[in-house]
Order: C-alpha cells, then structure tokens, then sequence
C-alpha cells in the first residue's frame, strides 16, 4: 500500500482530494504492477537485442552508404594536413 507522507503544514483540500483519489486509483491498480512490470522486462529484453541487432543494421547502412566520400574526405584531410 502507498502511504503519504505526513506534512507539518496543512495542505490543500482540493489537492489533498486529487491526491487521495490518485492513491486509491493506485491502491486499485497494484496488483497487476507486478505482473506488468515483468512483462515490460521482458519486452525490454527483446527490444534492447533488436536494438542492438537495429543499431548494427544502421551502421553497416551508413558505412555503406558514405564510402563513396572516402576519396574526398581523404583529399580533404590531405590539404588541411599540417607538416
């Protein structure tokens, strides 16, 4: 169960309704967290491995893609060069 934290200062009736109807939506909700969350770990397993695998795929591309400016970028560096 949640709990507030207990304020020296009175707080606001309005927030304090908005901030108990919260905890007992949250109250209402916790039982599936648990079950949620090993779902989202498990997802997140499989996303970082494909985020991974994606991430390879992108580089190759952009290697691939940009070796035709090799020779240039090569030129390039060869007049900026210092002796």
């Amino acid at each position: 169960m949640l709990r507030v934290p207990r304020l020296s200062q009175p707080q606001d009736p309005a927030r304090m309704t908005k901030l108990s109807r919260l905890m007992r939506t949250l109250a209402r909700s916790l039982w599936c967290v648990e079950g949620q969350w090993k779902i989202y770990r498990d997802a997140k397993m499989r996303n970082n491995k494909g985020k991974m695998a994606r991430l390879i795929t992108e580089e190759r591309r952009v290697l691939t893609g940009s070796l035709h400016t090799v020779p240039n970028i090569h030129q390039l560096f060869n007049l900026r060069k210092c002796d």
